[in-house]
């Protein structure tokens, strides 16, 4: 809160005429990151694509939000376990069903042929777990050492070569 105020150019004490208090000032940061992943993935979900592009559009999503707010994601990543509840049950409730959506498109996908069979929540929490650490890159390297293009491009690269079939991309 101290850097927050230092940040704003007023005293700590002022904030709080701003903020309820820390655990509100979490709550709303997570949730306005949270609810922005969860817009995009709902559109994505319910589109007219195939699994796998649908698989594409999500890393297109997820390298996209981590450039352009890296700080947010470290939050959603990182930070929700200093939730208290009932906003951490909430918080976990949220974050699985929207594994749960994630694990119905590879579903899909493996039902339809164009991913292949393999164990489903491995495949599952290894596409999520490869999509969660950018935020740490552009936090720290910002889109200079990247582009946020490119590294989309590479992460569809490694992700579907593992799970498709040996068909041409």
């Amino acid at each position: 809160m101290r850097d927050i105020s230092d940040n704003m150019g007023f005293e700590v004490t002022n904030i709080y005429n701003y903020i309820e208090n820390k655990q509100s000032f979490l709550r709303e940061l997570l949730l306005d990151i949270a609810n922005e992943f969860r817009f995009e993935l709902n559109n994505i979900n319910n589109s007219s694509y195939d699994s796998i592009e649908k698989l594409r559009a999500i890393i297109s999503m997820h390298v996209r939000i981590s450039a352009q707010k890296p700080y947010e994601v470290a939050l959603l990543v990182d930070d929700f376990k200093n939730l208290e509840e009932p906003d951490l049950s909430a918080f976990k409730e949220r974050k699985q069903e929207y594994q749960g959506i994630v694990m119905g498109i590879v579903k899909e996908g493996m039902n339809t042929g164009v991913i292949r069979q393999m164990h489903l929540e491995i495949t599952t929490q290894t596409i999520l777990s490869t999509l969660r650490w950018q935020y740490i890159w552009f936090a720290k390297y910002g889109t200079e050492k990247v582009n946020p293009i490119e590294m989309e491009r590479n992460i569809i690269e490694v992700i579907l070569r593992g799970i498709v079939p040996n068909k041409e991309l």
